[in-house]
């Protein structure tokens, strides 16, 4: 499957979610084969941003609303470069062999008050989902 940097550095996080997660066998091993497939990806990607930084001497700078902020030593022009070329990176597409990750719709449950086995439905944040919607299905 042919995804973007974007969508492969979005679902670092939400996959760490979902390892926290207590899901059936082979949606766990779906999962765990998935973050294997992603970290070489997400390596190249690191190792090009920090050059791209440094060339154009980036420092993050921290924000209070989640949202990275970079500020140049060099001034704006150059960190409008830096701008342009690391949303040419982030929308660079790469070509991904992974098999998606299908999550059930129920998964074992106990109950609390009488200790009966049961099923339940799996819940996930709606924010996971997005960032791994191109490698899960339902």
């Amino acid at each position: 499957m042919k995804v973007k940097n974007r969508d492969i550095i979005g679902a670092k996080t939400a996959l760490a979610e979902m390892f926290q997660m207590k899901l059936p066998l082979r949606a766990s091993l779906a999962v765990a084969r998935l973050d294997t497939k992603l970290k070489e990806p997400i390596d190249v990607f690191v190792k090009v941003r920090d050059g791209l930084m440094a060339r154009y001497e980036i420092e993050r700078q921290p924000s209070t609303d989640g949202l990275v902020q970079f500020q140049s030593k060099q001034g704006q022009e150059s960190l409008d470069k830096f701008l342009s070329e690391f949303n040419e990176l982030l929308d660079s597409e790469i070509e991904l062999v992974v098999d998606k990750v299908r999550l059930p719709e129920k998964i074992a449950a106990t109950c609390d008050a009488c200790k009966h086995n049961m099923d339940k439905q799996l819940e996930i944040e709606p924010s996971i989902l997005a960032a791994l919607e191109h490698f899960v299905e339902v």
